[in-house]
């Protein structure tokens, strides 16, 4: 049996938190392989990874800085900042990297495929996962429109989980 587990944020949780969520446990991060905890990588744990177009990446982290923390910067200068690896995850090309290098552990996917063949593409993940049951549902879940709306939910700008 498969169970849809709702997701936290690696990069927010504390330690007490994480001992006191039942399995299966769903994370999400922006952190690159190398700064993962080790376990992450040795014990056998299902990773995906999911890889935007850089130019995407670039635009979207952009706006971030600009709307979300109000920072003052013009593209031309983010867009030096973001070629010389000055963000906050670190260098694109290298996180990219680590995560391509592992693909014998890790399930590598495309922010665009993910879009343009959501429901092949959450078949893959299932089979990866070794849960090919409820793909329909986790499609519904998983749509740009329902993940929106979820973010509206939580709140703009909320860096908290709940």
């Amino acid at each position: 049996m498969c169970l849809v587990a709702k997701a936290c944020d690696l990069d927010l949780i504390t330690t007490v938190q994480f001992d006191t969520l039942s399995s299966p446990r769903v994370f999400n991060t922006h952190l690159p392989l190398s700064l993962l905890p080790e376990t992450v990588k040795t014990s056998g744990c299902r990773v995906i990874y999911i890889a935007h177009h850089p130019a995407d990446t670039f635009v979207s982290l952009w706006h971030l800085h600009k709307n979300k923390f109000g920072t003052e910067i013009s593209i031309q200068e983010a867009f030096d900042e973001f070629c010389n690896g000055l963000v906050p995850e670190g260098p694109y090309f290298e996180h990219v990297l680590e995560f391509w290098e592992a693909r014998d552990r890790v399930l590598f996917v495309t922010y665009e495929d993910l879009k343009a063949n959501p429901e092949e593409n959450v078949r893959r993940i299932a089979e990866f996962l070794g849960c090919k049951t409820m793909v329909e549902k986790v499609v519904e879940e998983c749509s740009f429109e329902t993940l929106r709306n979820t973010s509206k939910e939580r709140g703009e700008g909320s860096l908290e989980w709940d």
